[in-house]
């Protein structure tokens, strides 16, 4: 099962200590009702804070959904938010997050532990040959100062199926400041063929519930990153003022250094070469 976005940000919440647990006794796609909490603090003391359903009875929607909360009754216990995409029905379960981590900052700082994590191999097949052409305009992507880690060209024109072959007679032109660099052939391709360019990257920004982060990057590494901003945010705003966060914050980072540390590499494996595509 891929690990998405949502699940990021509850298991980090639960590191925080952030992340309240509940059983929904009913509800609709923009409110949820807990008769077990009824009573439970003030009107409005979740407002402005997160919901998260995190798993449904039937594994449909909106199971991983999140969403700011925008009211809460004490009396008979409901948070209310924005529709999400279904009905929440009981025995649906759900968290819920106050305000020191806003929705829109939780999201801002998992983009932010995913850009500590460095860049990852990634792929751009966008490209293709064409006749008598030796250079091609990079993507904005793999435009990168360091360009291209390698380049391969499809063996046929007409069938991706059949492999890449890794090709080394090609060097790569960085651009000026607001421009793409080129990559260029040192001999003419044949015309039609997929070109398929690896390059280093950070991880693409993930903005819904559903996001899915890279297989690659460790889940607890990543929890811990996040867990990392979060607590040096606090510890910031209130300018380091507070003993017991800064103590957990080191723990946190060398928690994340240690998975990190741990996580399995990728290896890849390195395909024959057959000049004869070219």
């Amino acid at each position: 099962m891929s690990y998405t976005l949502s699940d990021l940000l509850v298991d980090a919440l639960i590191e925080l200590g952030q992340l309240n647990a509940g059983e929904a006794t009913g509800g609709s796609n923009a409110i949820i009702y807990d008769s077990t909490k009824n009573g439970t603090g003030r009107d409005n003391s979740w407002r402005g804070g997160t919901v998260f359903i995190w798993e449904t009875t039937d594994g449909l929607a909106p199971q991983g959904e999140f969403a700011r909360i925008s009211s809460s009754t004490a009396a008979t216990f409901s948070l209310s938010f924005p529709a999400l995409s279904a009905a929440v029905d009981a025995g649906d379960k759900y968290g819920f997050a106050g305000v020191e981590y806003t929705k829109a900052q939780l999201v801002m700082m998992a983009n932010k532990a995913l850009k500590k994590w460095g860049d990852l191999d990634q792929v751009d097949t966008t490209l293709s040959t064409s006749s008598s052409v030796a250079g091609y305009d990079a993507s904005a992507e793999w435009d990168r100062p360091y360009g291209p880690s390698r380049v391969d060209v499809a063996r046929t024109a007409t069938a991706y199926d059949e492999g890449w072959i890794e090709v080394f007679d090609w060097y790569f032109e960085p651009g000026v400041a607001g421009s793409t660099g080129k990559i260029y052939f040192k001999t003419y391709p044949y015309s039609g063929q997929a070109i398929r360019v690896w390059y280093h990257a950070p991880h693409p920004r993930v903005t819904t519930f559903d996001d899915v982060i890279d297989g690659r990057i460790q889940p607890e590494a990543i929890v811990q990153a996040l867990v990392t901003e979060a607590l040096d945010y606090n510890n910031t705003k209130i300018r380091g003022g507070d003993k017991f966060l800064i103590q957990r914050q080191n723990k946190a980072e060398e928690d994340y250094f240690t998975a990190k540390m741990n996580a399995p590499r990728t290896r890849k494996s390195k395909p024959a070469v057959d000049n004869h595509c070219l």
